[in-house]
């Protein structure tokens, strides 16, 4: 797992470094958004919002689970509160991009 992450963690630093990935090979929405962003002209309703939307409703589903289940193992129930916990901060993290337009660009620009 270790392994797997600290390899990870080099490619997205040399992509960020060496402005990686390029105009060549992708459009300038996609490289200021980092995803191709459907209704960019509404706040309410871009693909972003819609994604908090799910996330929102799936976390809740998750919590209804945690509260109806009367004998599950402790580690069942904390891997559980766990899922909630990361489904609705991704979740928000999405409504977080669909309200702020200015982008993600997190390539290094050293000549700006």
């Amino acid at each position: 797992g270790n392994i797997l992450l600290g390899v990870g963690t080099v490619v997205v630093t040399l992509c960020m470094i060496l402005q990686l990935p390029s105009k060549d090979m992708f459009d300038e929405n996609w490289l200021q958004n980092g995803f191709c962003v459907s209704n960019q002209d509404t706040v309410w309703f871009n693909s972003h919002t819609l994604s908090f939307y799910a996330d929102a409703s799936l976390a809740a589903v998750l919590g209804y689970l945690y509260f109806i289940q009367p004998e599950v193992p402790p580690l069942q129930k904390a891997l559980l509160s766990g899922a909630i916990t990361g489904v609705l901060g991704h979740g928000l993290g999405h409504l977080h991009m669909g309200m702020d337009p200015t982008g993600m660009d997190l390539r290094f620009h050293l000549d700006a």
